[in-house]
């Protein structure tokens, strides 16, 4: 039931990240305002914070533009429920979180649909990374949304230059980070190796690169490994993609690993496992922000299939796929792509990041830099803040 007096504030999400820092938003927006009325596209998240769900994402995100067009037509189908329901039903606000393709469209129905009306507020939070590649998108920011949260300090300026309005207060992983660390992590007082696996959160990025992360560590452990030393890895299982999957994956596309000399574990808490790895292997995401942030020594390694590789090397303007490596401008991390991502340079890597400490003192080193150069040891509730912020706006709509 809706509020008589509450403020209707829809959204939407299509990525398992985005649903994370949606859901800290709702909570927070329904903190201030518990007389808000909340609708919107996302996973569990969102949906634990109290939001009623059109929607969830588990049918909507994709990844690579060959996964678009497979799916396409039932992504058309979702955008066009969202838009059935925002016209049927006009919520004040529309709060929009990455995703932007899928977003720019409901936002370009809205406008039109609405045009000489009142139209409902619409904010991107976590808006295209168009610094790095189609930076004429900033001019549909400025065409369909009222307002854009970024999420790093330098953009701040890049969209009051194109005179945006713009809010800033730090990347939404912050939240995520302090909470982690106020819990107590430890590990078993052992000397094992720990390496944490971080192959992504679609089960096609799954497919794709958990074998091949795998069999590096398994060429490091018939290469390099020391005598009578034991290695463990962790593995974070994606909640709605669910521990089967990962060992159908294992079991189908490398059968070697299971008779492999290391022990594979499966747990899910990504910051803990993380926390208590001495080694992440990581595809490029926002994750690259967690493992910074942690300290700990990683590689960055990825590959997909040809079209994918052919036109994000069309439109990518960076030669580098880490955001830690694209923000500070050079190689911090080392990235293995494509042709690179082979198990024995895989198992190179792992054994320099061992062995040199030099190396490793250096990487943690620039890491730490890097988290305070990005913002992300900003001491303030970034959730509250923005939902402050989008609460304002509510207030003087029109």
């Amino acid at each position: 039931m809706i509020p008589a007096d509450g403020k209707k504030i829809m959204i939407l999400c299509g990525e398992p990240s985005g649903d994370r820092y949606a859901g800290l938003l709702a909570g927070a927006i329904l903190k201030i305002d518990p007389d808000a009325y909340l609708t919107g596209v996302g996973g569990d998240h969102l949906e634990k914070a109290g939001v009623r769900l059109i929607k969830n994402i588990r049918s909507l995100s994709v990844s690579g533009f060959t996964d678009v067009l497979r799916r396409l037509p039932a992504i058309m189908k979702i955008r066009n429920k969202i838009t059935r329901a925002i016209i049927a039903d006009p919520p004040d606000m529309i709060v929009m979180i990455d995703f932007p393709d899928f977003h720019f469209s409901v936002a370009k129905k809205i406008k039109r649909h609405f045009s000489g009306k009142k139209t409902p507020v619409l904010v991107y939070y976590i808006p295209p990374q168009i610094w790095i590649w189609r930076k004429r998108r900033i001019r549909l920011i400025k065409r369909f949304f009222d307002a854009v949260i970024p999420v790093f300090p330098f953009e701040l300026e890049l969209y009051r230059k194109q005179s945006v309005p713009v809010f800033y207060s730090g990347h939404p992983i912050i939240d995520c980070l302090r909470y982690q660390c106020q819990e107590k992590t430890e590990r078993d007082e052992d000397s094992s190796l720990r390496i944490a696996i971080l192959p992504g959160s679609r089960a096609h990025e799954i497919s794709g690169l958990l074998p091949v992360m795998l069999d590096g560590v398994r060429r490091y452990a018939e290469t390099y490994q020391p005598s009578g030393s034991n290695i463990v890895v962790r593995i974070p299982v994606i909640n709605h993609i669910g521990e089967d999957f990962y060992r159908l994956v294992i079991a189908r596309q490398n059968k070697k690993i299971e008779k492999a000399s290391f022990l594979v574990e499966f747990h899910t808490d990504v910051y803990h496992s993380i926390a208590v790895s001495d080694i992440v292997l990581s595809k490029p995401g926002t994750n690259n922000l967690e493992i910074a942030y942690s300290g700990k020594p990683f590689v960055v390694i990825y590959r997909t299939n040809f079209i994918n590789w052919l036109i994000i090397r069309m439109f990518v303007k960076t030669r580098f796929a880490s955001l830690v490596n694209i923000l500070s401008r050079k190689e911090i991390i080392r990235e293995l792509l494509q042709k690179n991502a082979r198990p024995e340079m895989i198992a190179e890597e792992i054994n320099r990041i061992i062995t040199v400490s030099d190396y490793r003192n250096q990487m943690q080193e620039q890491l730490k830099i890097f988290t305070e150069s990005a913002g992300l040891n900003a001491k303030i509730n970034i959730a509250a803040e923005n939902a402050k912020f989008l609460l304002s706006l509510t207030d003087v709509a029109v």
